[in-house]
């Protein structure tokens, strides 16, 4: 442990941030590392790659040593390297207007957002005003590299370009793609430990760094579809989606997919040589911020334009009622962000009349179905709560959110105001389960009275809590 401790190498700070686990679990960073991280892929800190370490030096994986130990002892005089190549960091855009990369462009969308409407366990101050999504832009790069699951390219072999890591690359953003470092002096090492291949002809990049969540798929990726069949770009060109993707996002694809382009799978942070890249832009923009307080008219500005276009298109041919009726709690009983009290506001809920619904392996169609039909739905914060875009205009939806200082109360509102519903968030008391850096997803509870007292009001019942709440 103390040649470990003693290289420079290693972060205790940065190990137990990026692996909350081990936080979690109360063990000595070093120690975890020495023992289980290193063979596992994780990193000592922002100058040794683990992962690349022993996918590059296959003598070192056989011989079952520690990578870091084994450079440490041996490598270092043996001239190996602790890391893949550097590369500069650019923003996407400037690369593309500065080469000519650009086919089209628009001027960002201008949107408004509403003050959210917070009850119980908050206390602080919430604006309310204009803000502009991203740049609206479609580029195409020559001789790429990409990642599955990324929105990461790899230009000439020379620079790496991505919007988002150049404008929010401060401690307190997180980092969608895993086998990302960033490094001091706006440079960047990609730790994916593999050759790239296939290797393709072209194809449209459809990626948002989170694309296995259903609200990240629906709200940031398919809207990119929607922009290049709107200018009628490139009809014969194959999309390049991740590998594995969930069959309600691969529903939700094929029926956005009108002019039945090919599809090629990528794995998930593999890199991937395409010669012509089309390259459409993010059009809102959603960073997830795990430190500080969040900025109301940077953090979470989703584009009304995109968005409605997605839902119109989703639940074009589904049936719903003339009139909403149902009232549903969609209870979430797996995951962070756990619920302490959730058995407390089922039992509550059901008494009132509400469905208690679990969307785990519901298909696309019924849940455009259930959220169609509905007049009430309350939910804690969850990916679930995308299919809000289903809802009839004017549905009464009331959210759980925890009170941690990180918690942007504009996620969820700024999403309803797509489709004007009409949204109440309760926010509740965190409970420390965690603590670290990843303490934004930390458990809560929430006040029953006042579920119970929103609820009576928006039903249109007499108020006044009932005797056994």
């Amino acid at each position: 442990m103390y040649l470990i401790q003693s290289s420079g190498l290693f972060d205790r700070e940065l190990y137990l941030e990026e692996n909350p686990d081990v936080a979690r679990a109360g063990v000595d960073p070093v120690r975890h590392y020495m023992i289980h991280g290193g063979f596992e892929g994780r990193d000592p800190g922002l100058y040794f790659s683990s992962r690349w370490y022993l996918k590059t030096y296959e003598d070192v994986k056989k011989s079952g040593m520690n990578p870091l130990v084994h450079y440490l002892k041996y490598g270092r005089e043996e001239g190996h390297k602790a890391h893949p190549p550097v590369f500069s960091l650019r923003r996407m855009y400037d690369y593309c207007r500065e080469t000519n990369s650009m086919v089209f462009e628009d001027a960002p969308e201008q949107i408004y957002l509403q003050r959210p409407k917070v009850l119980g366990s908050f206390s602080g101050d919430l604006e309310q005003g204009e803000a502009l999504c991203p740049p609206v832009y479609v580029s195409v790069i020559e001789d790429a590299v990409i990642f599955g699951g990324s929105t990461l390219v790899v230009a000439g072999g020379e620079v790496v370009l991505d919007d988002e890591l150049v404008d929010f690359n401060g401690g307190e953003f997180g980092v969608k793609s895993a086998f990302v470092k960033l490094l001091p002096g706006n440079s960047v090492r990609l730790d994916s430990g593999k050759e790239p291949s296939p290797h393709l002809k072209e194809g449209v990049l459809l990626s948002c760094g989170h694309d296995a969540n259903y609200f990240h798929w629906l709200v940031e990726c398919l809207p990119k579809l929607l922009l290049i069949d709107d200018l009628n770009l490139y009809k014969d060109a194959p999309l390049l989606i991740p590998e594995g993707l969930h069959k309600n996002l691969a529903a939700a694809l094929d029926r956005l997919n009108v002019n039945k382009r090919p599809l090629i799978y990528i794995e998930p942070d593999s890199p991937c040589q395409v010669e012509r890249l089309i390259f459409p832009s993010a059009l809102s923009r959603i960073v997830d911020r795990y430190q500080g307080r969040p900025v109301f008219d940077v953090d979470i500005v989703l584009s009304h334009k995109w968005i409605t276009k997605v839902s119109e298109l989703l639940k074009k041919d589904a049936q719903s009622d003339p009139k909403p009726w149902r009232k549903l709690f969609l209870t979430r009983r797996k995951g962070l962000r756990a619920l302490g009290n959730l058995e407390e506001l089922e039992l509550m809920l059901l008494d009132h009349g509400f469905e208690i619904v679990e969307l785990d392996g519901a298909s696309l169609d019924l849940q455009i179905k259930l959220f169609s039909q509905a007049a009430l739905i309350v939910a804690p914060t969850g990916a679930a709560l995308t299919n809000m875009l289903f809802c009839k205009p004017g549905t009464k939806v009331v959210i759980f959110m925890s009170n941690h200082e990180t918690t942007n109360y504009y996620f969820w509102s700024t999403l309803g105001a797509v489709t004007n519903l009409d949204i109440t968030i309760i926010a509740g008391e965190r409970l420390f389960n965690l603590t670290n850096y990843w303490s934004v997803h930390d458990d809560y509870v929430i006040d029953a009275n006042i579920v119970l007292e929103e609820v009576k009001k928006i039903s249109g019942v007499k108020s006044g809590i009932d005797a056994k709440y």
